[in-house]
């Protein structure tokens, strides 16, 4: 994983990553501190790009695609930051030295496949468990399956398909893939006596899967901003992307930010990594939100409860009843507390870090980026768990006046010993 962060406000936008990456070679994994993930887009519009999570796209290094795509359209100019990524997600699907072909598109769907059967697996192993547990009576393992397949086919069912699969059904993937279905369901399945109903939900499931807005653990983060030629002030578009399915690039937009002359615009945007940034942000952790909202929830429950079972003279009917209000009470208050009062509590908190980014200049914004990565990366190294946030911090910033600049950036290799590569890339012996 990683830690990054976007600053944006109506005259600049800052980007900011740490450098570590997690490499897994046969279930073994390796963190180094050293990985690029921050580069300029453009070389006649001033826009950068972040990639976090996977640093791969089906078998090409995002940092080689990145670096061939801005040399392949070196005097193309793009009118806005959204259409900048939409040609580079054009050159990713097919220019000629990445676009993957058949093979490589089935090769992706093992990869995603591979997790979801593991896990569905788990699953009912999980479920058989808990039937067979105490009781000495058989046990209808079939209808078990059963219940535990259809039960995730209606979890996938009730998932938007993926925009990106418009006029595509699950069927047709089904249909398109059935033999790499067939042979990941075998892998994974092939010592369990699976019926032909059995292996019929397998196959649909996969299909689901493929076909919806859900994204695996593989998948990319990529943010583009900057200055398109027709923005005079910067945006920001950010996407999750997970391959190409059946000549398709299966990508959402996940974040969105234009600024303009006429809104106060200040905002902090982390990706990856994002709970120290949120402490920092809302006044609270995601995760201690959470646990109060389940520990507020167990309270009311048990007070409620309590009560109605001390009234006198009531009917064991009546009681029940009252459980049943009391139930619905507490789920009207936590949705009040989930979607109004925390909402304003973490918004009017917020609001004084970003009336000030409306105001901050370049280089403060550099400075705030820098060090909201930097926070990610103590409470990592210094708690239990993967160091997965660390290495030097990368930072740009980006201005319609001054371009794209770099304000911190790490090299692999020591500068004054490299003349012949600074007059080989600017035409100066200098860094």
């Amino acid at each position: 994983m990683t830690a990054e962060i976007a600053i944006i406000n109506r005259s600049a936008v800052t980007l900011a990553t740490d450098s570590a990456v997690t490499l897994t070679v046969r279930s073994a994994e390796k963190i180094y501190n050293a990985a690029d993930k921050l580069f300029e887009l453009s070389d006649v519009d001033p826009i950068g790009i972040m990639i976090y999570n996977n640093l791969d796209f089906m078998g090409v290094d995002l940092e080689v695609a990145i670096k061939e795509f801005r040399r392949k359209v070196a005097t193309v100019s793009y009118a806005s930051v959204f259409e900048a990524a939409e040609a580079f997600f054009h050159y990713l699907t097919s220019d000629a030295s990445t676009a993957p072909d058949d093979e490589m598109q089935r090769e992706h769907i093992r990869v995603l496949l591979h997790p979801l059967l593991r896990e569905i697996n788990t699953v009912v192993v999980q479920a058989m468990r808990r039937e067979f547990h105490g009781k000495y009576e058989l046990v209808d393992f079939s209808a078990l399956w059963t219940d535990t397949l259809q039960s995730l086919i209606s979890d996938l069912e009730a998932i938007e398909p993926s925009g990106c699969f418009e006029g595509v059904s699950d069927t047709d993937l089904l249909n398109t893939y059935s033999d790499v279905i067939d042979e990941e369901i075998k892998r994974n399945f092939g010592h369990a006596s699976l019926d032909d109903s059995h292996r019929d939900l397998l196959r649909r499931a996969c299909g689901l899967a493929l076909h919806r807005d859900e994204y695996s653990d593989s998948s990319t983060g990529i943010v583009f901003a900057g200055f398109g030629a027709g923005e005079l002030s910067p945006s920001l578009v950010a996407y999750q992307v997970d391959g190409v399915i059946s000549n398709r690039l299966k990508r959402k937009q996940i974040e969105r930010v234009v600024t303009n002359r006429k809104e106060v615009t200040g905002e902090i945007i982390p990706f990856a990594q994002r709970d120290m940034v949120d402490r920092f942000l809302y006044g609270i952790d995601p995760m201690f939100e959470r646990g109060i909202e389940q520990y507020l929830k167990m309270q009311m429950e048990t007070v409620g409860i309590a009560l109605v079972d001390s009234l006198p003279r009531t009917s064991r009917e009546t009681k029940e009843a009252l459980n049943q209000n009391v139930g619905a009470a507490v789920a009207l208050a936590l949705r009040i507390w989930r979607q109004r009062m925390m909402p304003a509590v973490k918004a009017e908190f917020v609001r004084e870090v970003q009336d000030m980014i409306f105001l901050m200049p370049k280089q403060e914004l550099a400075e705030l980026a820098k060090e909201l990565v930097n926070l990610t990366s103590v409470k990592r190294k210094f708690s239990s768990g993967k160091e997965s946030v660390g290495g030097p911090i990368d930072v740009a910033v980006i201005s319609r006046t001054d371009g794209f600049v770099w304000v911190q950036r790490k090299h692999y290799f020591e500068p004054n010993l490299n003349p012949g590569y600074f007059h080989r890339k600017y035409g100066s012996a200098h860094a």
